[in-house]
């Protein structure tokens, strides 16, 4: 049976990434294909190595970038860009590939083409109706062993055994971003701690 793929690229940082991961696996999920995901250099990534791969073992990545050269690429113009991770065109929105895009253009089309390029998430990630869905893909992303000994060795030594993690981001200044509200994180947290005195937090930000 023919191989066929979905491939997402690494245009943002970890958190756009994954968004953009967890979104193309839903796709391929829907139409039976294998998920590829290229980091290689990436705003995380690494020049010798993906680092998606050493950041996680599932789901496994069974075929390199560079063998989908020549394959029959959706969309058409990212057929020259394929061993890229980040390419930027003036021309094409290489950047803005989306899942609703994809089936846009039907299963029945799409099945002309070996490999569909997804770089960007959209209403799949960013909608409370899919949430349960995407909740349930995310799962699937499994990190590496020796990222998990990180995360557990870390957890020893700061965390014990009742903490809440708290995230606070404002975002990049785009102005469709409405900035958290700082009480709404000192009542949650408040709320934590009376039920959980000892608790500590684990405060992250960017």
């Amino acid at each position: 049976m023919e191989r066929k793929y979905v491939v997402c690229k690494g245009y943002y940082g970890m958190g756009g990434n994954l968004a953009v991961a967890a979104s193309a696996m839903r796709l391929a999920n829907h139409l039976g294909r294998e998920l590829v995901v290229d980091w290689v250099d990436s705003v995380y990534g690494h020049p010798d190595f993906d680092i998606f791969q050493y950041l996680f073992k599932s789901p496994e990545m069974n075929v390199a970038r560079e063998e989908l050269a020549g394959l029959r690429i959706w969309p058409e113009y990212w057929s020259k860009s394929i061993n890229q991770t980040m390419p930027y065109s003036l021309v094409d929105r290489l950047e803005s590939v989306t899942p609703t895009a994809a089936e846009m253009v039907g299963q029945e089309e799409l099945e002309n083409y070996d490999v569909i390029v997804i770089t960007r998430d959209d209403k799949y990630w960013n909608e409370s109706d899919f949430k349960p869905e995407m909740s349930t893909v995310l799962r699937c992303f499994q990190p590496s062993n020796k990222l998990a000994e990180q995360i557990a060795q870390f957890s020893r030594r700061n965390l014990g055994p009742s903490f809440i993690g708290v995230h606070f981001r404002h975002g990049n200044g785009e102005k469709t971003v409405v900035p958290p509200d700082l009480r709404w994180f000192f009542e949650s947290v408040d709320m934590f701690l009376e039920k959980n005195s000892d608790a500590k937090i684990l405060l992250c930000s960017d």
